[in-house]
C-alpha cells in the first residue's frame, strides 16, 4: 500500500473516485458506483473496495440520518433480505475468487446498473 501513495496514476484516479463519490452522495445519484471500477484500473478491485468502504460508511450514515423521517417500509422489506443474501454470498465466496473474477463481476455490475439507470 505505501508504494501506491507515490504512484501518480493511483493518486489521480483515487482523487477522482473520491470526488465522484462525494458529488454523487451530494445529489447526483448513481455516479458513486463508478468509484471502485475506476480505481480497479490501477489497483486490485479488492483493495479499491477496501479503500472506498471507510469513506462511504460515514457518508451513508449521514444520508440515513438526513432522511430518517422519510424512509419507506416497503423499500426496506425488499432491500434488507436482498442485501442479506448478497452479503452472505459475498462473504462465503470471498476466499475463493481472485482479482480477475472480482474485476469481471464489478465490471458486469457497473454495466448492468448503468444500463438499468439509462432505461
Amino acid at each position: 500500500m505505501p508504494e501506491l501513495l507515490t504512484d501518480p496514476a493511483f493518486i489521480i484516479i483515487a482523487i477522482i473516485a473520491v470526488l465522484v463519490t462525494g458529488i454523487s452522495k451530494g445529489g447526483f445519484g448513481g455516479v458513486a458506483l463508478l468509484a471502485v471500477p475506476l480505481m480497479s484500473l490501477v489497483i486490485s478491485p479488492i483493495q479499491a473496495a477496501g479503500i472506498m468502504l471507510p469513506i462511504m460508511i460515514p457518508m451513508d450514515f449521514l444520508s440515513i440520518w438526513m432522511y430518517r423521517k422519510l424512509w419507506d417500509g416497503k423499500n426496506l422489506a425488499l432491500l434488507i433480505p436482498a442485501a442479506t443474501v448478497g452479503i452472505t454470498i459475498g462473504g462465503l465466496t470471498a476466499g475463493y475468487v481472485n482479482d480477475q473474477i472480482v474485476r469481471l463481476l464489478v465490471g458486469i455490475i457497473a454495466v448492468v446498473f448503468t444500463l438499468h439507470r439509462a432505461s
